[in-house]
């Protein structure tokens, strides 16, 4: 997997910002510059890249990685396997190491290691009350059952493999079932935010099933847009069609019918992505002949091409490294240039007003230095109204969020309509049963409120938020161009520039770029240092609004099952109404009252309605702060130039001379980074 690729772009790109970091700190004056780009060399640092596989339970995501890695790392079975994240490294030795639940596990919290051969005792899920034959064999079934639920003791797993598809930083990771009732989907749903790309597996077997259409639906939702899809057991499809006398042209319905459906869930299939990839994120695959001819020495490349897996990794490695390794490239290369347009300005600066005698220079700073002072004063009123002002905003958000609880209440009934019981009747365990109803249904009204949240986000909160914050914009803009004329008015003083009109657009200050983004909603495209220290603030806390917002939400509720229907299912045991049917209605009727209870109660509103305060407040929070840092970031400047002009004056005219010539070099050596950087991304994309 060509991933050593990006890597290498990543190398090349941080050797440049190296240069820049030099060339900075040779000038003495560019301290808010270096910081942004200490910022940006930390984010430059070559990251893993993350792939999570997704799908419902016995949709062959375990056996795909197998195939993908070309060892049988991970349990494979018809039943439920996998238990916890587990996460595939690259490692000289292999290796697991398991993370412990705290005050879960009998053998404490540290993390502890395992041989990769014993991993499956800490993945696998025992579906027996007692297996014997198991205990007898010394595995250790820590994932066990309680009724129909997994009570694993383990967060997450590492597996360290020394395997070349993930030497340059690729990790698989492997996900529980998102549709089992026994299984903690919850768990995938958290870890989403953290991935890179997610290749989601369908059973062909039963393809694109009423469940799974549920949970993909549910991907677009939280904006995950790019998801490769893998079609599994693809050669079982062919066999069944074989041995039923079926022909070979209804395989191709077959295949033409699951694409039409997956497709429309994947950006993957536009011409943005066809063009770049020269596939269309849909593959049609065999697990099974991909381990088959791994196993071969030399591999079996015939019955390799044949699994479909020669396609399906070529199209990962280049996702990888061309769609989602050039969204880091883009923002390191779009940052250098912006950094360095800065650092240019300010270099000019300084070059201008070189010549200038120390006794007149010094005398300039003098008379500037009322200015100086207004100019400080002018910052200090900005900050003190932009905080009022976002004050405000989050106050009257809080009476917004007070809408939520009531129209989630309105779409509960509906919630229930749409569910649809998988669980087997178990006639023996009739607890078990309805713990499963429970649990499962539980999550499905869980899913629905997260999405249902989401979406009251981006069509009520959303809009509400970019309306209020142009408001602040018109009401500071006003006095951030009065600033930053005063600003001019000292930089003409000083002769640090001339009083051009274009010299003197309100654009060129940091407070004017906070100002732009509130605006226009996009801080990215506002100046060089709010495109690197903001990092696009505005639009980083929507997108917190949205599904991390949902998230807290969600999982912040109080309806939980141990709560909510052991009463319930205690009842129904003692009246021995062992009907499934029963026991679904009782059980799903009764967390439907919990969820109408909570939406409606008042002291349980105010609860959500505080965490949502809490959580805007938290997150709008940011933006004063760089508020503040930006109304003052412009003078600081200035007066760092000051100081370092008058150093090199006190040195003499050699020095000065001296002076101008580095500051020559330092732009031209500063325009050669960032077209150099521009053409290692286009290369990296060719």
């Amino acid at each position: 997997m060509n991933t050593g690729a990006f890597k290498e772009t990543v190398r090349k790109l941080d050797a440049q910002l190296d240069k820049l970091l030099e060339i900075l700190q040779c000038t003495g004056t560019q301290q808010d510059v270096i910081e942004s780009i200490k910022i940006l060399k930390e984010k430059n640092q070559c990251k893993n890249f993350k792939v999570l596989v997704m799908g419902e339970f016995s949709a062959g995501k375990s056996t795909m990685i197998n195939a993908l890695i070309g060892e049988p790392i991970l349990p494979e079975r018809a039943l439920t396997a996998t238990a916890i994240i587990t996460e595939i490294k690259y490692g000289e030795t292999k290796k697991a190491v398991i993370y412990p639940i705290k005050g879960k596990w009998k053998g404490g919290d540290e993390p502890f290691e395992v041989p990769v051969t014993e991993l499956r005792k800490y993945l696998l899920i025992n579906h027996s009350f007692k297996d014997e034959s198991s205990d007898a064999a010394g595995y250790d079934y820590s994932n066990t059952m309680e009724g129909n639920v997994i009570a694993s003791p383990f967060e997450r797993a590492e597996v360290f493999m020394p395997i070349e598809i993930l030497k340059d930083g690729v990790e698989i990771i492997d996900s529980p079932g998102l549709n089992d009732p026994a299984s903690h989907g919850d768990i995938t749903h958290k870890y989403l935010p953290n991935v890179h790309a997610i290749i989601y597996c369908v059973n062909g077997l039963r393809a694109y099933s009423q469940s799974e259409k549920v949970v993909i639906e549910d991907l677009a939702v939280k904006h995950y847009t790019t998801p490769i899809f893998l079609v599994t057991r693809y050669d079982n499809v062919c066999e069944d069609n074989e041995n039923s006398g079926g022909s070979p042209e209804e395989i191709d319905i077959f295949k033409k019918s699951v694409f039409d459906d997956l497709s429309r869930h994947t950006d993957l299939v536009k011409q943005q992505y066809t063009s770049v990839l020269n596939g269309n994120g849909v593959f049609f695959v065999s697990s099974r002949d991909a381990k088959k001819a791994k196993h071969s020495s030399p591999w079996n490349m015939e019955l390799y091409e044949k699994s479909g897996y020669k396609d399906f990794e070529r199209y990962l490695s280049d996702y990888l490294v061309k769609c989602k390794g050039d969204e880091i490239a883009k923002m390191i290369v779009e940052s250098i240039k912006a950094v360095g347009a800065d650092a240019v300005k300010s270099l000019s600066e300084q070059y201008n007003a070189a010549d200038l005698p120390l006794e007149e220079f010094e005398q300039r700073k003098k008379d500037t230095e009322a200015k100086m002072e207004i100019a400080k004063g002018k910052a200090e009123m900005i900050v003190k109204s932009f905080e009022n002002e976002l004050t405000n905003v989050i106050n009257q958000l809080k009476h917004t969020c007070k809408r939520l609880p009531a129209e989630a209440y309105s779409q509960i009934d509906l919630w229930r309509s749409t569910y649809s019981c998988s669980v087997k009747k178990e006639m023996l365990h009739p607890k078990r049963t309805a713990e499963a109803i429970a649990k499962e249904f539980e999550a499905h009204m869980k899913q629905k409120f997260e999405n249902f949240t989401i979406e009251w986000t981006e069509n009520v909160l959303k809009p509400e938020v970019a309306i209020m914050m142009k408001g602040i914009g018109e009401k500071l803009e006003n006095r951030a161009n009065d600033l930053d004329e005063t600003i001019n008015d000292i930089k003409v003083g000083l002769n640090l520039t001339s009083a051009s009109a274009e010299d003197m657009s309100s654009t060129g200050s940091k407070i004017a770029s906070v100002v732009y983004g509130l605006l226009t909603f996009d801080i990215i495209g506002a100046s060089s240092g709010m495109a690197v220290g903001m990092e696009g603030l505005i639009k980083g806390i929507m997108t917190n609004l949205g599904i991390d917002f949902a998230i807290m939400l969600v999982f912040g509720t109080t309806v939980g099952l141990p709560i909510v229907v052991a009463g319930e299912i205690a009842q129904l045991l003692i009246s021995g109404k062992m009907n499934k049917q029963i026991v679904e209605k009782k059980v799903c009727e009764r967390i439907v009252k919990e969820y109408k209870r909570i939406l409606s109660d008042p002291i349980e509103t105010e609860k959500m309605v505080d965490n949502m305060y809490g959580q805007i407040k938290n997150e709008l929070g940011k933006l004063s702060e760089a508020g503040k840092e930006s109304a003052f970031a412009d003078i600081r400047q200035i007066e760092l130039e000051i100081d370092q002009l008058i150093e090199d004056k006190k040195k003499g005219e050699v020095a000065v001379q001296e002076r101008k010539a580095n500051i020559t070099a330092w732009i031209a050596g500063i325009n050669d980074i960032i077209s150099e950087a521009d053409k290692i991304r286009a290369d990296a994309l060719s």
